[in-house]
């Protein structure tokens, strides 16, 4: 009966769903410092950003650390490029929070006033 075979997944199949499989045990020790130094600094950028991007959206500003940290960890498992164009924008975000800020002071809206939330995302 065909449906009763079992068939177990091939290591070819697991290193196209996880290319870190590919060349993971290919990478040298020696390389590490500087990854880890450009991890750092990329993080440094990344914190103001994505806490200003998630109170631009009137999210907490925690949410914007877990939505910026988690798609460049699922990336770096699930991505085949070595070369990855993921980054920061962090003064773009604080610049635009800084004047949509201003616009909605402008206006006679003040943080916790009924419609301040919906007036904020609208403008941006």
């Amino acid at each position: 009966n065909i449906c009763s075979t079992k068939r177990t997944p091939s290591k070819s199949t697991f290193i196209k769903l996880f290319p870190i499989l590919q060349w993971i045990s290919s990478y040298e020790f020696s390389w590490f410092r500087k990854d880890f130094l450009a991890g750092i600094t990329v993080a440094i950028l990344l914190v103001p950003q994505s806490l200003a991007y998630a109170t631009l959206a009137g999210l907490p500003p925690e949410w914007g650390l877990y939505a910026s940290i988690t798609p460049i960890l699922i990336y770096s498992i699930f991505a085949t490029s070595t070369q990855v164009s993921i980054g920061p924008v962090a003064p773009t975000a604080i610049m635009v929070a800084s004047a949509v800020e201003g616009v909605v002071a402008s206006l006679g809206y003040a943080l916790g006033d009924d419609g301040y939330n919906e007036l904020y995302q609208s403008i941006c």
